[in-house]
């Protein structure tokens, strides 16, 4: 027996689920010889049935599912060794001859018994091994549980269009972290306010803006423009502390020199002001993944010092395909204050015009109206303006932070969410956006509904079970 199918044969993991009801996946390798009879490429002998389930009262167009690599029946596996299917939906037919052409025989072929679902294996730590496999079940209706059948097995065929992007550039003289879908796209300008770009249709613009190094502000672009004034902001997103925590109009953020009075602007990127960089607060950036369906940027956060406190944090920032939100992940790795008596905070600015904002459930959503976002030396007609009729923006929390809620007016006016420190010191949020202009949720009440169930989704994620080790009969 190879040594692989000794490894699959020799780490069963037992659980109560089965796919046995279902027939036995396979595909075909693709051909340019019309007249040649396509041969069997793909014929797997071991799988394991993952039961996913949706636990909200809503459909799910994309429903995510996260799959740690210890929580699988084997975990020595490359990337092409594993093929995600839903054998609830039709196989994929042959490829057409052109498509063939344009993007090489391998591709995937015509399948048999089940629908290979798009996925990706994710080295979260850089350690040359991956941490978790990402796919999304289409169309998992309320309540529904859908099975999805995990193969493995050395398959080559299968190549995937990018729905998400990841990258940095030298981008208007500073160094900026980019991530993005093909509706939304996030930046950070100042290293802790997200700036963010909006599509008109699909699209990927991160490396056309970076090769370019363009005004994301010309108005108007192709396929979108940036839609956020961040100033002195949080942006669509950003982190704080509340050293005193009686007065949350008096935040510490990582570009404002709370440490130094006569600093009160903006620390560095965009101005003069600052000590330079061995004084201020600076960051790195790496990107962790570039992935068809989720892309991810990491940021370490260093040297953060005020009057009152030393600050250190790692986050991981993170677009999905189809979707107008980004998730990050924060983690203090060093959060000392002179007196321990601290909260941390998550804010997001008052939406440019904001004309009305709905706060609860640990979400805070900002509309504006009728607003002017191009780049004031855009060249237009005497008398020309482009305005945006709508855009919206929001942020949320996880419920069980309980976080407090609080209308800043300082630093250009701000939603703020307010919270103790949590156990780990790591806390996730969640921001999302929308525009008038694009081409999904772009409603003030589409935006809202897209918010509220995101949101949900956030805080309860789809139920995944995990079965034993099947082989082919």
């Amino acid at each position: 027996m190879r040594p692989f199918l000794s490894l699959l044969l020799g780490l069963a993991l037992l659980a109560p689920a089965s796919g046995a009801e279902w027939p036995w996946y396979r595909s075909y390798a693709v051909s340019l010889r019309p007249a040649a009879d396509p041969t069997l490429s793909y014929e797997p002998r071991h799988r394991v049935l993952v039961e996913v389930s949706n636990p909200h009262d809503f459909d799910l167009p994309q429903a995510p599912v996260v799959i740690r690599r210890g929580e699988l029946p084997i975990n020595n596996l490359y990337e092409d060794w594993i093929t995600p299917v839903d054998p609830t939906l039709p196989a994929q037919a042959e490829p057409p001859a052109e498509e063939i052409w344009r993007r090489g025989t391998v591709i995937k072929g015509r399948g048999e018994n089940g629908l290979h679902l798009v996925y990706q294996m994710d080295d979260l730590d850089k350690d040359g091994l991956w941490d978790e496999l990402f796919f999304q079940v289409p169309n998992l209706k309320a309540g529904e549980t859908r099975p999805i059948l995990i193969y493995f097995g050395p398959d080559r065929h299968g190549l995937y269009e990018h729905e998400t992007h990841a990258e940095i550039g030298s981008y208007g003289k500073h160094t900026v972290p980019w991530w993005e879908s093909k509706s939304i796209g996030w930046k950070l300008w100042f290293i802790d306010s997200v700036d963010m770009y909006a599509k008109r249709r699909p699209a990927l613009v991160a490396n056309h803006e970076n090769t370019l190094n363009i005004s994301g502000h010309v108005a108007p672009m192709e396929t979108g423009n940036d839609i956020m004034w961040v100033a002195q902001t949080f942006g669509t997103g950003g982190i704080c502390v509340l050293e005193d925590p009686a007065q949350p109009e008096r935040v510490a953020r990582p570009r404002f020199a709370t440490e130094a009075p006569e600093l009160a602007g903006q620390r560095f990127i965009g101005t003069n002001l600052g000590r330079g960089p061995m004084f201020d607060t600076r960051a790195a950036f790496h990107v962790i993944v570039n992935g068809p369906l989720r892309s991810m940027i990491r940021v370490d956060t260093m040297n953060w010092n005020t009057a009152a406190g030393s600050y250190e944090l790692r986050q991981w920032f993170t677009a999905y395909a189809h979707e107008n939100y980004s998730t990050v992940r924060t983690e203090f790795t060093r959060l000392m204050h002179e007196d321990g008596d601290v909260r941390l905070g998550v804010g997001m600015r008052k939406m440019m015009n904001e004309t009305e904002a709905r706060v609860g459930g640990g979400a805070v959503v900002s509309h504006g109206h009728k607003l002017d976002v191009f780049d004031v030396n855009t060249a237009l007609p005497e008398g020309e303006k482009h305005m945006i009729d709508w855009i919206g923006i929001a942020i949320a929390v996880k419920e069980e932070l309980g976080a407090q809620y609080h209308s800043m007016e300082a630093q250009d006016g701000n939603h703020l969410l307010h919270f103790a420190v949590p156990a780990g010191q790591a806390f996730d949020y969640i921001m999302l956006g929308g525009w008038s202009d694009g081409y999904q949720h772009n409603t003030p009440a589409a935006f809202e509904q897209y918010v509220a169930r995101s949101v949900a989704v956030f805080n309860r994620p789809p139920l995944v079970r995990i079965g034993e080790l099947e082989e082919r009969p």
